[in-house]
């Protein structure tokens, strides 16, 4: 984390060296993902603690906006999707810790939301896949999609359940994203089944289905997240 002696070494040797090993381009993408969910993640750990601090809101900012335009570069549609689900589950979360912060710490998480959703430096995967629905989506394939969606909400649903009875605020704020997700989810399912039923044709249900997989994944991220954040808070008090 941000303040630790080995914070550094993580940041510009660890990092750079996952980098380094990546074997493709699409494999270099996923780590430049994975480096925006780190920043991203240690925001919101700070930021519960209300240790955020101006230099480290900065820092936190900058290697979002380098690690955002590689991942542009990149031209991996794949990770361009993965890397705006991270950015809109993680910054509905920050919205969350924002309700929940004091005036100092509030103007560094909203800095660090706007630079994660600044649409100048990213393309948003959704408008591309309007133009191509290309990808094969037979019907085993779509019954695939589905039992995997279905899965997860599934489980998302009963995790949510089972910690509704924690009191801490701040914890159930964001299970209450995760829940909006999954109605969501639940609700593009329903009209992708019910188009897939009307047609073969791809472009009837993939934009529904797409939708659904993107949600259960936000919910996924929410409540994992929610969890973890709701023990950090506790352990502060």
């Amino acid at each position: 984390m941000p303040g630790d002696i080995l914070y550094p070494v993580k940041r510009k040797v660890a990092e750079p060296l996952e980098v380094a090993f990546a074997n493709t381009l699409e494999d270099e993408g996923r780590v430049y993902v994975a480096h925006v969910e780190e920043r991203l993640k240690e925001a919101e750990e700070l930021a519960v603690q209300g240790k955020l601090a101006t230099s480290t809101a900065e820092e936190i900012n900058e290697d979002i906006q380098i690690n955002t335009q590689l991942i542009q570069d990149s031209d991996s549609k794949n990770n361009q999707e993965d890397f705006d689900i991270q950015v809109e589950a993680h910054s509905a979360i920050l919205e969350k810790i924002l309700k929940h912060s004091d005036e100092g710490q509030k103007i560094h998480i909203n800095n660090i939301i706007k630079s994660a959703n600044n649409k100048n430096r990213y393309r948003d995967s959704r408008e591309e896949n309007k133009d191509d629905i290309k990808k094969e989506n037979t019907e085993q394939v779509f019954i695939e999609r589905k039992n995997t969606i279905e899965k997860v909400i599934q489980d998302e649903t009963k995790n949510i359940e089972e910690n509704r009875k924690d009191d801490d605020e701040l914890s159930q704020d964001i299970l209450d994203n995760a829940q909006n997700s999954i109605d969501e989810a639940k609700s593009n399912l329903n009209e992708a089944v019910k188009r897939r039923s009307k047609s073969e044709k791809n472009e009837d249900d993939e934009e529904y289905i797409k939708n659904s997989e993107r949600n259960a994944k936000k919910a996924s991220i929410s409540v994992r997240r929610g969890l973890e954040l709701g023990k950090i808070k506790n352990r502060k008090k």
